[in-house]
């Protein structure tokens, strides 16, 4: 399994290492069309709202102020303001933006980055300049200043109603930038949305994620299981043991056509069906679960190959030594 994943991840790397000059340049030119769209998303909400953490309470407040410069989107807050102390002492934080038109939001995760020396003197300007009343805010004094930052390590994706969105950008582990996703990214995603579907058993969600001919064996059918239904109808006989079973995205690594994932599974033992020839007896699990999985041609899933797993589960509920 080791050196599958090692596998995989070299197949990642290789593809991210493969870069030419030429596509250097047209992913420079992609990233500032992208800024350029999320600073479009955010002018068309007119204020947005940014989330930051004091503490542990959780604190939120619209927004306004923004402007691209260098081919990054910039904000603007005061020194002497609650959410600049904030951002210094924790500058993770959340931008949301709804759309007026066409049912979307704006999500943008990340960390602050603040402007300093030369460059916070000319962003500020920046700033000034493009609104003259914040003169009288932010005169320049000690303590007065304004204070620019930009979102580094960030996920912005556009969302509607129901998801799954689109990645905008992505530069927690060098994913999309701009247009549509990479298929690697795109592939982790869809796992994100499966991790959800699993533990909901959200049919819907299931069939845009699960291929209609994926087929799936499995002890519980003598033939093979179809898409969505298939799927989810093993994870509901699974619930009937476990009526509290839970998966969790421990970890992936993905390519454009495989996403190896490491999941923690836990359940109790409960329910009102035997496991394994072996009648429910209270005992809760806590296993880990390998499983890797295929992707077509349309980013829905097409097959799933179990590597490791259910001994834990077995082990976990008595059913081995």
């Amino acid at each position: 399994m080791k050196a599958a994943m090692s596998i995989l991840a070299a197949l990642v790397c290789a593809a991210a290492c493969a870069e030419t000059p030429s596509s250097a340049n047209e992913t420079k030119q992609g990233r500032v069309q992208t800024m350029n769209r999320i600073d479009g998303l955010l002018s068309a909400s007119k204020a947005f709202f940014l989330a930051t953490v004091d503490g542990d309470q959780p604190k939120l407040r619209p927004l306004g102020a923004h402007h691209v410069v260098d081919g990054k989107v910039w904000f603007g807050v005061g020194e002497f303001k609650n959410v600049y102390r904030q951002l210094a002492a924790n500058p993770k934080c959340e931008l949301v933006a709804l759309q007026p038109e066409g049912g979307k939001w704006l999500r943008w995760t990340g960390r602050a980055d603040f402007a300093d020396g030369a460059a916070r003197e000319r962003l500020e300007e920046v700033f000034l300049k493009a609104s003259p009343f914040l003169r009288n805010i932010y005169d320049k004094s000690p303590g007065k200043r304004m204070m620019c930052f930009t979102l580094a390590d960030s996920r912005a994706e556009l969302i509607p109603m129901m998801p799954p969105g689109e990645v905008l950008l992505d530069d927690t582990d060098g994913g999309a930038i701009g247009g549509k996703a990479k298929p690697a990214e795109r592939n982790r995603e869809a796992m994100r949305l499966f991790e959800k579907c699993i533990n909901t058993n959200d049919l819907e969600l299931g069939r845009k994620l699960i291929a209609e001919t994926a087929a799936f064996k499995t002890p519980v059918s003598p033939t093979p299981l179809y898409g969505a239904e298939g799927y989810l109808s093993v994870v509901s006989l699974m619930r009937k043991s476990f009526p509290d079973v839970q998966w969790k995205l421990v970890d992936m690594v993905a390519d454009e056509k495989t996403v190896a994932v490491q999941w923690e599974c836990s359940g109790t033992f409960n329910g009102e069906a035997p496991f394994a020839g072996l009648q429910p007896n209270g005992r809760r699990f806590t296993a880990t679960v390998m499983n890797f999985y295929s992707f077509d041609a349309d980013g829905k899933i097409c097959k799933d190959v179990a590597a490791t797993g259910i001994a834990g589960i077995l082990q976990g509920i008595g059913a081995l030594p």
